[in-house]
Formats: C-alpha cells, sequence, structure tokens
C-alpha cells in the first residue's frame, strides 16, 4: 500500500541521487473493466511484448529502481504473456506488485496483490465498473487465499474501495469482511477541482468499524492539497507499453521520453508539468507533503 511517509527509508536518494524507487508498468492499454473514475480512454489492446518487458527490466534496474508496480494502463492479468512475464520476476527475485481487478485468477507470488472491488451487489458493481463480475472476483479472492495458505506464500493481499458514498462503503465492507484479506482499504476519488462529497458522513461511518484489517487513505487528510511543484515525482517512473516514460501515472497523454533514452532521468527533472491539471489528492500528494516537511524540519544538529 502506498503511505504517506514511505520515503523516510531513502534519505540518501532524497538528499542526493534522487533516483528512482520504484518503476510503474503499464503492461497493456486494454481492460476488461470500464471503472467512472478511470483516466485511461485509449483501450484498443496494444501490449508491451515480453521480450521489450525483459528488456525494460533491464533498464530500469541499471537506473536503480528498487520494485514494480504492474498497473494500469490497462488491466496487468489479461496481458497474453502475463504468466511469463510473473514467472520472470519471480525467478529472478525482483519485487513486484499488482494493481488488479482480478477478474481472472491468477496464482502468483507478488509482494503485493492489491485488488479493486469498490462495491458490496452486483448491480453497484456494473454501474461504478462497467461489467459484473463482483461474484466472479470475491471467488477468485477465495481460490487464491486458500491457494495461499497452502502454498505458504507471503503475498500481501488487500481490497479496496473508492469512496463516493457512506452506504456504498457500508455495502462493499459487508461483502468483503468474511474474505481472507490481509488489509481494506478505502480511498477517496483522485479527482481535479473541488471533491463534492460527504467525506465526513464516510469517515464516520468507517471509524465505526471494529476491523483492524482496515485501512483509511492517507489522501482523506490531502483533499485540498496540491503543492506548487510537484517535488515527489523523481521517486516513481512510469512506463507505458510502447517503453514511453510519462511524467506521472495520472498524466497518461504527457510522455517525456523513452525508457532507453541515455538521459531519461534528466528529461523527467527538467519536465515542467502545468500543475493546474493535476488531480487532487494524487498518489504522490503524500511524497510531496512528507518532502516539504523534510525541508523545512531536517536539521542534523539538533535533537
Amino acid at each position: 500500500m502506498i503511505t504517506s511517509n514511505k520515503l523516510s527509508g531513502f534519505i540518501e536518494r532524497i538528499d542526493n541521487t534522487k533516483i528512482p524507487i520504484t518503476a510503474d508498468i503499464f503492461l497493456t492499454n486494454y481492460c476488461n473493466n470500464s471503472c467512472q473514475y478511470c483516466r485511461y480512454a485509449n483501450k484498443n489492446g496494444e501490449y508491451m511484448p515480453f521480450t521489450e518487458f525483459v528488456i525494460t527490466m533491464s533498464r530500469l534496474q541499471e537506473l536503480g529502481i528498487k520494485a514494480v508496480i504492474l498497473t494500469g494502463g490497462g488491466e496487468p492479468t489479461i496481458h497474453p504473456e502475463f504468466d511469463q512475464i510473473t514467472e520472470y520476476l519471480e525467478r529472478n527475485k525482483i519485487h513486484y506488485g499488482i494493481n488488479t481487478n482480478f477478474n481472472i485468477f491468477k496464482a502468483i507470488q507478488p509482494d503485493f496483490l492489491k485488488i479493486s472491488i469498490d462495491a458490496g451487489t452486483s448491480e453497484e458493481y456494473k454501474l461504478l465498473r462497467g461489467r459484473d463480475y463482483l461474484e466472479k472476483v470475491v471467488s477468485n479472492i477465495n481460490l487464491y487465499t486458500d491457494w495461499k495458505k497452502v502454498n505458504n506464500i507471503h503475498t500481501r493481499v488487500g481490497v479496496q474501495c473508492v469512496s463516493y458514498s457512506s452506504e456504498q462503503v457500508m455495502s462493499f465492507y459487508d461483502k468483503v469482511k468474511s474474505l481472507n484479506v490481509d488489509y481494506i482499504q478505502i480511498r477517496p476519488i483522485e479527482k481535479q477541482g473541488q471533491q463534492d462529497l460527504d467525506y465526513d458522513s464516510i469517515l464516520q461511518e468507517i471509524k465505526q468499524i471494529k476491523d483492524n484489517r482496515i485501512r483509511l487513505s492517507f489522501k482523506y487528510q490531502l483533499l485540498d492539497y496540491k503543492p506548487k511543484q510537484c517535488i515527489g515525482n523523481w521517486s516513481t517512473i512510469t512506463v507505458n507499453y510502447n517503453g514511453d516514460v510519462l511524467y506521472c501515472c495520472h498524466r497518461p497523454s504527457e510522455v517525456v521520453g523513452h525508457v532507453k533514452d541515455k538521459d531519461i532521468l534528466d528529461k523527467i527533472s527538467k519536465y515542467k508539468p502545468d500543475m493546474s491539471k493535476c488531480e487532487t489528492p494524487c498518489r504522490l500528494s503524500g511524497a510531496n507533503k512528507f518532502l516539504e516537511n523534510y525541508k523545512q524540519d531536517n536539521d542534523a544538529y539538533f535533537v
């Protein structure tokens, strides 16, 4: 899961190298869901071939990344060579996580498997995610957690809900509470402009739940936060199915170069995005806030 203070473990990179820690890889631009909040409109079935994936991984390791997240873009599990890709990562002991709708069961061993569900009924799922796959996803999660237990797999499994209303969140929780998952994450919508949802009511309802697996996203504390510049962007690099490097996973049309470019990190650092187009809160809101405070408070001479 993304937390607001993960960069605290990489002080050397903060102070000196500014080398990316994590890489997001969009294996495909196609998805088998059609979510209301999805920012990726181009879904015409293009894929990163396995051979290019291996080359991309080698390049990312040269750049110094510690782990990769297979994410969207599109739905990673529908990549025709997905099994070959995950087998390669596991064989080479490369840390990886997956963000997925898990409409397709996969016996895989990532560090984390984060499954977006958002709904508690088939009707809600179809309304929010464009397909009637809720029962299939729940069945796949049960299959996976059973397989995980039998085979002593250490993958951290979580389910996620993007919150629209307290009723929707509670419906989601009622559906997933019996699942043998490690965490249940609730997060706000990432959007441009003002948040017009009643998050106070949503949070009030969630806090009544006595379940230590509940994880409230730090983004609820940063709903109105928008930095003047993105000072945390160096910490992650986003590569799409073509090998193009995006400035940010939230800005799929802003290509700054290619992963094979010798000066790709320099290109990223020199790129000046229009911050008024940023979604609030975004994935790097926590990193930006942490770095702002770090720059203000870091003082090696006083306790």
